[in-house]
C-alpha cells in the first residue's frame, strides 16, 4: 500500500537532517506521531540568546507540505511566549506565503535567525530586555522535555557552524522581509480602524447631545401656560443661531398660517414632536454625510 504524499515528504525531511546534521539544531518526529516534531535550536552568537538552547514543537498539518505548520516554543526565551502558537511568515498564520518546497531544515534555520528580531506585536511574540533574555538563555540549559529528556544532550557542546547554510540564505531573507511587511500592514490597518471608530463614536456623541437639546426645547415649550402666546413670541423673535434659524424655517414650512387655527396643530406637544423629529433627521443626515466623506478621504490613503 502506497504512503500518502505527506508521509513521503516527512520521511524525506528525516533523511535530509540525518544526511546533513548540524550542531546548531536538532529535530525529529515523535515515535507515535509523525506529524508532531520536537526541535532544539541554539541561540546565535553575538545576540541576546547566545549560549541558550531552546526547545519546541512543530505541528505539521495533514496537508503538509502544501500547508504550513504551527510552531510552539516550550523553553522560555523572552522572545516567544512558551506554549503559544507563534505568528511567523513561515507558520500557519500566513498560509499565503508558504511554499511547498520549504521543509523542516528551513524552519529550523529560520527560527534561529528570527530569535534576535523585534517582536513587532505579533501573536506569541515577546519583547523582553537584553538582561532578562540573557538570564533565560543560561537557564535554558537545564530545560528537560517530557518527550525528549534534557535538551542540552541533543546538541553538541561546541558549535562549529558559524554561519547559516548558504542554501537557505536567500529564502530566509525573504521570510524576514515578509514578516516586516505583514506586521507593518497590520499596524496600519489597526490605526485606520481605530480612527474610523473614533469618528463614528464622536458623531454618535454629537447626535446624542443634539437630541437632548431638542428634547429640552420641547419640554420647556410645554411648561409655558399660554401656548398661543408663546408661538407668537417665537415667530416675533429673530433666531440668533443656525439651529434656531433652522427650527423657525422648519416650523414655517410645515405649519403654514392657514393651518395654525387647527386645534390639533395648535397643541404644543405636537409642535415639539414635529420639530424635534425633523431636526433629528436633518442633523443625522448631515453627520452621516460628514462621516462618509471622512471614510472616502481615508480610502484615498
Amino acid at each position: 500500500m502506497s504512503k500518502s504524499p505527506s508521509l513521503r515528504r516527512i520521511q524525506a525531511d528525516i533523511r535530509e537532517l540525518l544526511a546533513e546534521p548540524s550542531n546548531r539544531y536538532h529535530a525529529a518526529p515523535l515515535e507515535d506521531d509523525m506529524f508532531e516534531w520536537h526541535f532544539t535550536i541554539r541561540g546565535a552568537d553575538s545576540t541576546d540568546f547566545e549560549g541558550g538552547i531552546y526547545h519546541g514543537r512543530i505541528l505539521l498539518p495533514s496537508e503538509y507540505p502544501f500547508k504550513p505548520p504551527h510552531i510552539i516554543f516550550l523553553t522560555p526565551s523572552g522572545r516567544f511566549q512558551p506554549g503559544t502558537k507563534v505568528c511567523l511568515s513561515f507558520s500557519a498564520y500566513h498560509p499565503e506565503l508558504w511554499q511547498p518546497a520549504w521543509g523542516i531544515r528551513l524552519i529550523l534555520e529560520a527560527l534561529i535567525s528570527f530569535l534576535p528580531t523585534p517582536a513587532d506585536g505579533a501573536i506569541g511574540a515577546l519583547d523582553w530586555t537584553k538582561k532578562e533574555r540573557q538570564r533565560l538563555a543560561r537557564k535554558s540549559l537545564g530545560y528537560c522535555c517530557l518527550k525528549c529528556g534534557p535538551v542540552s544532550d541533543l546538541l553538541a557542546e561546541t558549535c562549529d557552524d558559524a554561519e547559516f547554510s548558504p542554501k537557505f540564505k536567500d529564502e530566509i531573507e525573504k521570510l524576514h522581509m515578509h514578516q516586516v511587511t505583514n506586521e507593518t500592514a497590520k499596524r496600519d490597518r489597526s490605526k485606520t480602524n481605530d480612527k474610523e471608530q473614533n469618528v463614528i463614536a464622536s458623531s454618535v456623541g454629537n447626535e446624542t447631545e443634539l437630541e437632548e437639546s431638542f428634547r429640552a426645547r420641547s419640554e420647556s415649550s410645554l411648561e409655558e401656560p399660554n401656548n398661543s402666546h408663546n408661538e407668537e413670541n417665537l415667530e416675533a423673535v429673530e433666531p440668533t443661531s443656525a439651529v434656531d434659524r433652522h427650527l423657525t424655517n422648519v416650523s414655517q414650512v410645515q405649519r403654514p398660517e392657514e393651518n395654525l387655527a387647527s386645534p390639533w396643530l395648535s397643541d404644543a406637544l405636537v409642535h415639539g414632536s414635529i420639530v424635534t423629529f425633523t431636526l433629528i433627521i436633518y442633523f443625522l443626515y448631515n453627520k452621516l454625510h460628514s462621516v462618509l466623506n471622512e471614510l472616502r478621504d481615508l480610502d484615498k490613503y
